[in-house]
């Protein structure tokens, strides 16, 4: 007699047990037309999770920001940068029907104070990099609204846009 797993996989976030339904993606490591590999594929592997978005500081290893079914958190994760280090942003692609390609699941997040975190690059629709400009915080925000507010019991769905991270840049 066998088994099959069970189809509803829970998460643990900030003590709290998540029941999730949603079917399962397997993402593979990303690669540019050109064959290269991209940065943000070195943090994504195979697995049955799918990150809203991958982020690296000053190059640094690569993280995920969201959680394992997509979502984005509100509060977001806080970074510390120093003045002039840049911040890499990727959005996590999916196929639209409605387009020829790859379209990001949560556009790419403006700066909340570009006097203290600056876009200073784009590469395509998905991704972005930030320069720190000035000491202060400031937070890289999506304009969709469909994250999940933490700081509720139960957990609720935010109607403002959605942080990827908050940065606390120092001098």
């Amino acid at each position: 007699m066998s088994t099959s797993p069970d189809p509803s996989p829970t998460l643990r976030h900030r003590g709290a047990v998540l029941l999730l339904t949603f079917p399962v993606v397997v993402l593979t490591g990303c690669s540019s037309p050109t064959g290269t590999t991209s940065w943000w594929s070195q943090g994504s592997g195979a697995s049955a999770c799918r990150f809203p978005a991958w982020y690296r500081v000053a190059g640094g290893s690569v993280q995920p920001a969201g959680d394992c079914a997509g979502d984005l958190y509100d509060p977001a994760v806080v970074l510390t940068m120093r003045v002039g280090q840049q911040l890499d942003v990727h959005m996590t692609e999916e196929d639209n029907p409605r387009s020829s390609g790859l379209v990001p699941v949560y556009p790419v997040p403006t700066s909340s104070d570009p006097h203290i975190l600056r876009r200073v690059a784009t590469d395509g629709d998905a991704t972005a990099s930030y320069r720190a400009l000035a000491p202060g915080t400031a937070s890289l925000l999506s304009p969709d609204p469909f994250c999940t507010e933490t700081t509720t019991t139960p957990f609720r769905q935010s109607s403002r846009p959605c942080p990827v991270v908050t940065v606390s840049v120092r001098g």
